[in-house]
């Protein structure tokens, strides 16, 4: 790095600096003042009430006119005084010196900024008279790259949806999952609380702005943060275009592989199984609840026949596509007769996402789709797979203490 400067010229913030041959200027976001009043004007692009937190707050991802962003967190009195704001609209405000704070942990917000502003009293505002064009730069992340980001990072992606994405509220926080691809690669995006109402649907292009990585159940998935913004007709803002759709005759490839750890083999899973029904056998009356374990086998799968169209697969149609595929499974050390994949598993496997799985299925109305259908998941099961595995306690009334094994996700290791 080196200072650009004239023959009298000092170095301080405000010069210009080169950076692998690329000149930046220090933004107005960086440049807000901790020792003097601030007088700004931004445009409100996302606006997150967080009624859970103590105290109750409003989340602001705002913008300059120069395009540099930063996160306004309005409390007490100051949230009152936020409450009229709305989104796509330009304000102008005198920010004290002692709102304006560095921030600690910018990958919670999803916003990359050094410094933030925190309102707690009543301050005032007014509506701008200016009137100028967003000039956020959206840089998507190519989806082969997501895998080597941790779980601090904070990155934007652009995709073409390729299933129709609807609202889950069954869980603590509203989620949308919604399948993008770009050229032949494809993840899973989630949606959480307020964003889970953006209106996207299949064949939509999606942007989104200060995402991250989450892991659950051995999987990773892209997932919006607090201040994520989801822009509507995304092809309009800086930094993004047409995303290229994969060709028909190519396979899909997820760009994000399962949480590695080392898989167990086939007997040991036996044993642990084995114990698990023991320890549920000698559980007395008012004793600790026997919790589900989780872990990694590298398996193969039996061969299904023509009683597969007899199981009950699609345990779920409308807005949320489920499927149960009961089947075998192998290693070198032995082999377990009855296992339950799952949706996720049976998604990859197949190479389709839920709604294309659902579709396929319901074709199978003639001895030739069907026998495409079976064909098809028979080629799959037959490779080697990397298994999160789930292996739930429970009860039947027929046979007593159980442990299903559960395969929520695979990882191909030979297909």
């Amino acid at each position: 790095m080196r200072i650009l400067s004239g023959s009298n010229l000092k170095p301080n913030r405000y010069c210009a600096i080169r950076i692998d041959s690329v000149t930046k200027v220090m933004s107005t976001a960086n440049q807000l003042s901790q020792f003097k009043t601030n007088a700004i004007e931004v445009m409100v692009l996302v606006t997150t009430p967080v009624d859970k937190w103590t105290p109750p707050c409003t989340l602001y991802r705002v913008t300059f006119k120069d395009g540099s962003e930063i996160g306004i967190t309005a409390s007490y009195k100051g949230r009152e005084s936020l409450r009229p704001w709305e989104n796509g609209r330009i304000y102008q405000i005198n920010v004290p010196a002692s709102c304006v704070k560095p921030v600690r942990e910018s990958h919670k917000s999803g916003i990359l900024a050094d410094k933030e502003i925190k309102i707690c009293k009543a301050i005032s505002w007014k509506l701008s008279t200016e009137v100028w064009p967003v000039k956020v730069q959206i840089r998507s992340l190519p989806f082969a790259e997501l895998h080597q980001k941790g779980d601090t990072d904070v990155f934007d992606i652009v995709g073409i949806v390729v299933n129709d994405p609807a609202v889950n509220s069954q869980g603590k926080l509203a989620k949308k999952c919604v399948e993008l691809e770009n050229d032949d690669q494809v993840i899973t995006m989630e949606l959480l609380e307020g964003h889970a109402q953006a209106p996207l649907k299949k064949g939509d292009i999606c942007a989104a702005h200060g995402v991250g990585l989450n892991e659950w159940q051995g999987d990773r998935v892209v997932t919006t943060k607090h201040l994520s913004w989801i822009p509507k007709n995304p092809l309009g803002i800086n930094g993004i275009v047409q995303p290229p759709a994969r060709k028909e005759e190519s396979p899909k490839k997820r760009a994000l592989k399962m949480v590695s750890t080392d898989p167990i083999s086939v007997v040991e899973l036996q044993t642990l199984s084995a114990k698990m029904v023991e320890n549920m056998e000698s559980q007395t009356v008012g004793s600790a609840k026997i919790e589900a374990a989780r872990c990694t086998v590298r398996v193969s799968f039996g061969e299904v026949d023509e009683s597969f169209f007899d199981q009950n697969f699609v345990l779920e149609e409308q807005t949320h596509p489920r499927f149960l595929l009961s089947t075998s499974m192998s290693d070198s050390t032995g082999s377990i007769a009855h296992v339950k994949v799952w949706t996720k598993a049976l998604c990859v496997i197949l190479e389709k996402n839920p709604d294309e799985v659902l579709e396929a299925w319901q074709e199978c109305e003639n001895e030739d789709c069907k026998t495409a259908f079976m064909d098809k998941l028979n080629a799959g099961l037959a490779g080697t797979w990397d298994c999160v595995i789930t292996l739930s306690p429970w009860t039947s009334t027929a046979k007593g203490p159980c442990a299903d094994v559960n395969i929520q996700n695979v990882s191909a290791i030979t297909k």
